[in-house]
């Protein structure tokens, strides 16, 4: 894949070192421009397997949260819920007996997230990256499913019936 603002050849475009693309106005326009903004039932993303298990739930939306307002969120958790956010720092470990399953863009298995998430036993997927479309991924799903042995997770569209 290439960059959007500086078109050097990157395996994510968080990961472009040539224009830290993940701060960049580029970037930002490019992910916030869903490129993919049909309706779906069910979607699948691919990251890297970074604790075992295998966790379903309603999402927690973790975005646009600045490192003071991790707080806000962590009472806002409720049991068995599915977090997906960019990243995890030591402000989300309060809500971590709550969470079932984390979801993120960035990391590896040695990121927060995953170090986090083998010390809990929650199942995590990390590094969905470019997969994953904002705007229209955050408003449909409403069920996930995260397989931390496959690194693969699902969002789901149900009814609220089902």
């Amino acid at each position: 894949m290439k960059c959007p603002c500086c078109f050097t050849e990157v395996e994510s475009v968080a990961t472009c070192k040539s224009c830290k693309a993940a701060e960049c106005s580029e970037w930002k326009r490019a992910v916030n421009t869903n490129l993919e903004t049909a309706p779906f039932d069910t979607k699948h993303l691919k990251g890297r397997a970074a604790s075992p298990g295998l966790a379903v739930g309603p999402p927690v939306w973790a975005f646009g949260f600045g490192l003071s307002s991790w707080h806000d969120l962590v009472g806002t958790i409720k049991d068995g819920d599915i977090l997906i956010a960019s990243m995890t720092t030591p402000d989300i470990i309060p809500a971590m007996p709550k969470i079932a399953g984390i979801v993120t863009l960035e990391g590896g298995i040695t990121s927060h997230a995953s170090l986090i998430a083998r010390e809990f036993g929650i199942p995590a997927v990390v590094g969905i990256g470019t997969e994953f479309r904002y705007n229209s991924d955050m408003g449909l799903a409403n069920i996930v499913t995260v397989d931390g042995n496959a690194g693969e997770v699902i969002l789901e569209k149900r009814d609220e019936g089902a």
